[in-house]
């Protein structure tokens, strides 16, 4: 898959009840990094209380089959996420500073 900057992608992630009902605890874990924090609702695939779906992100930084990228959240430790391109489904693209960030 091509997989370019600013791209939105998914990626499959971990959840837990956050401490707003519109709001979840949200693990991404690959061999590159961990992303733990809180994400809306409305950034998961599926909006679950708790369980496996995936939620969305833009890709900021793409080094040959690797990418970073921004999670629509509060991180509680690092602000970006990595993960092999291979491991995320592509949802579009939007053009740089189009895409919220924070909820």
């Amino acid at each position: 898959m091509q997989l370019d900057v600013g791209n939105i992608i998914w990626i499959p992630c971990e959840v837990k009840p956050g401490p707003f009902a519109d709001e979840r605890r949200v693990r991404l874990s690959s061999s590159i990094n961990e992303w733990v924090g809180f994400v809306s609702v409305s950034h998961l695939q599926e909006p679950i209380l708790e369980g496996k779906t995936k939620v969305r992100a833009i890709v900021v930084g793409i080094q040959e089959n690797t990418f970073s990228a921004k999670v629509p959240g509060e991180s509680i430790g690092t602000t970006l996420f990595g993960d092999l391109v291979s491991k995320v489904q592509s949802i579009g693209s939007f053009p740089t500073g189009h895409f919220e960030v924070h909820s």
